[in-house]
Formats: structure tokens, sequence, C-alpha cells
């Protein structure tokens, strides 16, 4: 019975040694991405923060938010050396509806966004983890619609299409929980172009309202994009 103890002990103990052993040894190497990637993950994860630096034909901006609800993204990366180019596009959409009471309308809001990305990016590698800066083009499409209903007594529907392009300028950090599969985070700096039109129609199905305008935004993406990449 000891000499079993004995050789299972033994053998623990060399277990334990040659994983040390390989710890050890993946710690000196440094990962890299292979030439082609394909991510996946969530962009605007903690929404947008405004610069205060917007400007407009009209001084009605609402139909620029100053939070953007998270998107869902798939992208790609062709890597050569230090540096990749890369493209993607990221979707959302939403839709809430509250019941009609004594107080308040019925209410219904609908939601869609659709953005598209390429850009360029050059990282520094260190180990598992790797930093890289880059810059993007993008261009995005907003709709939304909101309806208060309370017929015969009152209904209002406003509807709203935003378009945008610009760049984004990005800083990001990866890191590699194996040769084959890596966690990344971005932050952004948006400079966007956009128009706006949006219209209010009343109850009879004549428009009460109708506005057009046009401007540049500014914004931060404090955690732009948390993805999971996977290089083939």
């Amino acid at each position: 019975m000891r000499l079993r103890f004995t050789l299972l002990a033994a053998v623990m103990l060399f277990a334990l040694m040659q994983l040390a052993a390989q710890e050890n040894k993946d710690s000196q190497i440094t990962y890299r991405p292979t030439d082609h990637e394909i991510s996946t993950g969530v962009l605007n994860l903690f929404g947008e923060i405004p610069a205060g630096a917007s400007s407009a034909r009209s001084s009605v901006l609402s139909g620029l938010a100053d939070y953007n609800p998270p998107e869902i993204t798939l992208g790609y990366r062709y890597h050569i050396d230090r540096s990749a180019l890369r493209a993607g596009f990221g979707f959302t959409s939403s839709f809430a509806e509250t019941e009609e009471d004594t107080i308040k309308p019925k209410e219904t809001n609908r939601y869609s966004k659709f953005a598209f990305y390429a850009g360029y990016q050059y990282g520094f590698y260190h180990k598992r983890s790797s930093f890289y800066l880059g810059i993007d083009v993008l261009y995005e499409s907003q709709q939304s619609e909101y309806i208060s209903d309370r017929k015969p007594v009152f209904y209002s529907k406003e509807t709203r299409d935003h378009s945008a392009y610009g760049f984004r300028p990005f800083l990001a950090v990866r890191y590699f929980i194996s040769p084959r599969i890596s966690f990344s985070t971005e932050t952004y700096f948006n400079l966007r172009w956009f128009t706006m039109d949006s219209e209010t129609v009343n109850i009879e199905g004549e428009i009460t309202e109708s506005q057009y305008v046009t401007g540049n935004k500014m914004s931060f993406g404090p955690v732009g994009a948390v993805s999971v990449n996977f290089h083939l």
C-alpha cells in the first residue's frame, strides 16, 4: 500500500513538474495573430459619451441620442506582419410597448441601426498580450419610430431617419488565451457628419411637423468594443 502511495505521489509530482515546465515555456512565447482573423462581439457596450462639440443647421438634435444601445458586431482582419486590414459591420434593433391606462396613452418605440466600417491597424506584441492602434472609416443608418396612441382622443406618430459617415481613430488591447483564440477591447474617438429627417403625423394622417437636420458630432466610446477573436 505504501509503495502504491509513493508511486502515485511520484507520478503526480512528475505531472506537476511537466505542467510547470510547459507553463514556463508558454510564458516565453510571443503570441501573434495568424493571417486570417474572424471576430464577434458587442460594440458600444456602455454607450457613448458626447464630447460636447457638435454643430447643425438646426438646434433640434434630438434625433442624435447621446446614448447609443449596444450592437452585435462581426468582423474580419487580414494580418500582414504587425499591420492588419480590417472590415466589419454592426447591427441592433429594439422594440418596447406600454399599455394604455387612465393617465398615459399606449406608447410604442421601435429602433434599428446598421453600421459598416473598414480600416487599418498596427500592433505591438508582448507574450500573450498585444496593443494596437489604427483608424476606421464608417457609415451608419438609424431608423426610429415613436407612437403615442389614445384613439379617438389623441394619436401621434413620429419617425426619424438618420444616416452618418465619418471616421474613428481607436486604441485596443488584446489577450491570447490560446494560439487560436483571443479577447480584445477597443475604445474610439468618433467624428461623424450626419443628416436626420423627421416627421410627425396626427390622427388624421396629416404631417404636423417636419424637420431636416444636418451637422457633425464628436463622441468618445469609453469601451467601444469587446470581442472574441478566432485566428484561422
